[in-house]
C-alpha cells in the first residue's frame, strides 16, 4: 500500500512485528470478555435466575451490552490498514513486500545460532576429539538453524494465506456491517450495504471469528517476532476466572 512504500522492507518487517505484539496483547484482554460472554450470553448460569420482572430488562441490557462491546473489539483488528492500526489487515500490508519472507527466515535463522550449544561432557574431551565434536555440532547447528528458518517462512504464508482468506469472507464482512451499522454508528444503511447485499451477522459469529484471529495472532508472532503464545492456556485461565466470579453470583429477584 502507498501509506508503506517509504518504508524499507526491515522497517516494515520491525513495525509488523510490533503490532503484531501489541495486538496479541489486546487480544488477551478480548479472550477475557469472550469467557466472560460465553457464561452471559450463552449459559444459564445467570439468565435461569432471572425470572420474569423488571429486573430482567435491566439483566437484557446488561447482556446485549457485554456482547455488542466484544463485537466492537473483535472487529477492531480487522480495521483498514493504517499506520496507526494495530489491525490484522496493517500487518499484513506491511508484509505485503517481495523480501519479507527473506528477512524473516534470515532473523529466524539468526536468532537460532544465537543460542549457546555445548554437548555434554565436551570440555574433558581431547584436543583433537574436541575438535571433532565442535565441527559436528557446527554441522548440527547450520542445519537446524536452516529448518528454523524455513518453519519461519511457512508459518508466514500460512498465517498470510488464513488471514486473507477471512479478510475475503462473508462471515467478516456481516460482522464488520453489524457493527459499523447499529453499534459504531447509527446507519440507516452502510456502505457495503449500498454497493451490494450483505446477509445479518449470525448468533455466534463473533466466538468463531475469534478463534480464527487468534490463530492467525498466534502464527505472526511465532514467525515474525519468535515469540510464541499459548492461546489455549490463556483460554482456560480466563474461562476459570470468568466461572469464578460469575459462577458465584446470585440473584434474589422480588420485584
Amino acid at each position: 500500500m502507498a501509506i508503506f512504500d517509504e518504508l524499507s522492507p526491515a522497517q516494515r518487517l520491525k513495525m509488523a512485528s510490533t503490532k503484531a505484539g501489541r495486538i496479541s496483547s489486546y487480544l488477551h484482554d478480548v479472550v477475557d470478555l469472550h469467557e466472560s460472554n460465553e457464561i452471559i450470553q450463552y449459559s444459564p448460569t445467570l439468565r435461569d435466575q432471572i425470572p420474569r420482572s423488571y429486573a430482567a430488562n435491566a439483566y437484557n441490557v446488561f447482556q446485549d451490552a457485554m456482547q455488542r462491546y466484544e463485537i466492537v473489539r473483535i472487529c477492531a483488528f480487522w480495521d483498514f490498514p493504517s499506520l496507526d492500526n494495530y489491525s490484522l489487515l496493517t500487518v499484513d500490508a506491511l508484509l505485503d513486500h517481495s523480501e519479507i519472507p527473506d528477512l524473516v527466515s534470515a532473523r529466524a535463522k539468526s536468532d537460532w545460532l544465537q543460542i549457546d550449544i555445548e554437548l555434554v561432557g565436551q570440555d574433558k574431551l581431547a584436543p583433537a576429539d574436541k575438535q571433532a565434536a565442535d565441527e559436528a555440532l557446527a554441522i548440527m547447528r547450520e542445519r537446524d538453524a536452516t529448518t528454523e528458518a524455513n518453519n519461519a517462512r511457512s508459518v508466514l504464508q500460512e498465517a498470510l494465506a488464513e488471514l486473507r482468506e477471512i479478510a475475503k469472507s462473508e462471515t467478516l464482512r456481516s460482522v464488520k456491517n453489524a457493527r459499523n451499522k447499529y453499534l459504531a454508528h447509527t446507519l440507516e444503511s452502510t456502505r457495503e450495504e449500498r454497493r451490494s447485499v450483505v446477509a445479518p451477522m449470525n448468533h455466534g459469529d463473533e466466538g468463531a471469528l475469534l478463534d480464527r484471529t487468534l490463530r492467525i495472532a498466534g502464527k505472526l508472532q511465532l514467525a515474525i517476532a519468535g515469540g510464541n503464545v499459548e492461546w489455549e492456556d490463556v483460554r482456560r485461565i480466563a474461562r476459570r476466572e470468568a466461572q469464578a466470579l460469575w459462577g458465584s453470583c446470585r440473584f434474589a429477584i422480588t420485584d
